[in-house]
């Protein structure tokens, strides 16, 4: 089991979405339309299993509003009424993942991670390529709005510090599909 970590995440990421895989065109195609690559991130790729075997968490999907939702495995346990079960119930969340095709619309998603506890909040979101932007500058103004947005968020009610974000942005190009990944903390 690994430390629930943005340095660990980010390893895990690249190990599923390796510059190789990026490169075949049959994954490219599906990078084209919208449902057939969510569809490819969240049950085709193998992540959400190797984000459970690797923090030995377990996984629901769209958990109240939330994309997809990683726990400790273990459901609340001092609670003397709740009756012991299987159900997802968990004493808090460790990692939150939010994806949004559209770039343009991420800053809802990110929005949104502000209003749940966990240790990690990552948002992955893609950019269409652009010749004329460089990959560093299209990233940036992002990256700034969703540091604004989690600033802004923390100065009516503060969050744990020691709580990670992740921005996991995809655009393709010629070479095919690139990630650019920054993270922050509160602190």
């Amino acid at each position: 089991m690994s430390l629930i970590s943005a340095k660990n995440f980010i390893s895990l990421w690249k190990s599923v979405f390796n510059p190789d895989l990026l490169k075949e065109e049959s994954l490219l195609s599906k990078y084209l339309n919208s449902n057939l690559w969510t569809h490819y991130i969240f049950k085709e790729s193998d992540i959400i299993n190797r984000i459970k075997e690797t923090f030995d968490l377990r996984y629901r999907a769209e958990e109240y509003k939330i994309d997809a939702a990683f726990a400790p495995n273990k459901n609340l346990s001092e609670i003397s009424s709740l009756v012991p079960s299987d159900e997802f119930f968990p004493p808090c969340y460790s990692i939150i993942l939010e994806h949004e095709n559209n770039i343009k619309d991420c800053w809802r998603e990110m929005s949104k991670l502000t209003h749940y506890k966990a240790r990690l909040k990552v948002l992955v979101c893609y950019k269409d390529y652009d010749e004329s932007i460089s990959e560093e500058g299209i990233t940036n103004r992002y990256l700034k709005d969703f540091e604004a947005i989690v600033r802004e968020s923390n100065t009516h009610y503060c969050e744990n510090p020691e709580t990670e974000y992740l921005m996991i942005i995809g655009q393709r190009n010629k070479e095919g599909l690139n990630w650019r990944i920054d993270s922050f903390s509160v602190k």
